[in-house]
């Protein structure tokens, strides 16, 4: 958010409530599978050298679409 701001010029106050604005008018995923296969993707990042972040991410087999 910080790199945001400094290109737009503006605050990470300003950057964080146009996320928050996008977030609340966007569709939510449907978590029901069409499909018998769903596909489950981890990632990882470093927030600083001792904490680590994990995101899952569920994924429908056939259709592709985001479960949750």
């Amino acid at each position: 958010m910080g790199k945001i701001a400094q290109l737009f010029k503006v605050s990470t106050v300003a950057v964080l409530k146009w996320i928050k604005a996008v977030a609340l008018s966007a569709n939510q995923p449907n978590p029901v599978a069409s499909s018998d296969s769903v596909m489950i993707d981890e990632m990882w990042y470093f927030v600083n050298e001792k904490n680590k972040i994990w995101l899952w991410r569920a994924i429908d087999g056939v259709s592709r679409k985001s479960l949750g």
